[in-house]
């Protein structure tokens, strides 16, 4: 089999990730939240700051544009 062939067999890959530079909403310190599109339009979820190590709620949704809007609360 030629490598050609190999290449038409792998399925193709694509990134299902979007991401926004926000700050903390307990320290201030500015980080990269990474969403999972294939999570859904709408999403709840909650995640340690890489910073200061509090649980921040990221919120995912759907905006006007058809971009995913996303923020974080202390909730």
């Amino acid at each position: 089999m030629s490598t050609k062939d190999r290449d038409r067999e792998r399925p193709s890959r694509r990134t299902l990730s979007s991401h926004a530079d926000l700050p903390c909403p307990f320290c201030g310190e500015v980080t990269s939240v990474i969403v999972d599109e294939g999570g859904g339009e709408h999403q709840t979820y909650v995640e340690d700051c890489p910073s200061c190590c509090k649980p921040r709620t990221v919120h995912v949704m759907p905006a006007e544009s058809g971009e995913l809007e996303i923020s974080v609360s202390r909730e």
